[in-house]
């Protein structure tokens, strides 16, 4: 009977941290999106950044033109059969290219699981944990953005699609409702 309680308390955390996240969001944040550009080529790929990044989908991959990345984090909105995603880049001052999905680990079933990027860290709005901007992409599990493989091609980042979109349920409700 002991052990059943116990098992039964582990489960009823485990469910609990997983709807809720690492952290808790009290207050809504207005969030404010600058100019997106669609991309002729094909309109499930936006850029929510400041300046333009050249960002497109071919042959399998999304790609990224690594000179229209620079020193602040490129937030590249995906649509994944539905399912509105984000990528994050960061170029680094040694030309190193960062990338990952922007949700939390952790938070991910949150509305509130993604980051903003504020001077040199980015800092999930659900938990509040701040990351440097260098270290997107880096870390594997725990309370971080959730890394990409990234190749290059010349003078392009690639991304393939196919691993995004396995990636999609992790944005099941994100920024929904807010």
């Amino acid at each position: 009977m002991r052990k059943k309680m116990i098992y039964t308390m582990m489960i009823t955390g485990v469910l609990a941290i997983n709807l809720t996240g690492c952290g808790s969001k009290t207050e809504k944040q207005e969030v404010t999106a600058t100019e997106t550009e669609i991309t002729p080529e094909n309109d499930n790929v936006q850029n929510e950044s400041e300046d333009a990044v050249e960002a497109t989908l071919a042959d399998g991959n999304l790609q990224v033109a690594q000179t229209s990345l620079g020193d602040q984090v490129a937030f590249i909105d995906y649509d994944s059969n539905g399912t509105a995603m984000q990528v994050m880049l960061y170029k680094d001052a040694d030309g190193t290219v960062h990338g990952a999905l922007n949700t939390c680990q952790v938070c991910a079933g949150s509305p509130y699981a993604y980051f903003e990027q504020e001077g040199n860290e980015v800092v999930c709005q659900n938990c509040g944990n701040h990351f440097a901007v260098e270290a997107i992409g880096d870390v594997h599990g725990g309370c971080n953005p959730v890394p990409l493989e990234l190749s290059e091609d010349g003078d392009q980042v690639l991304i393939e699609t196919a691993s995004l979109d396995e990636q999609a349920d992790a944005f099941a409700n994100w920024k929904k409702g807010i």
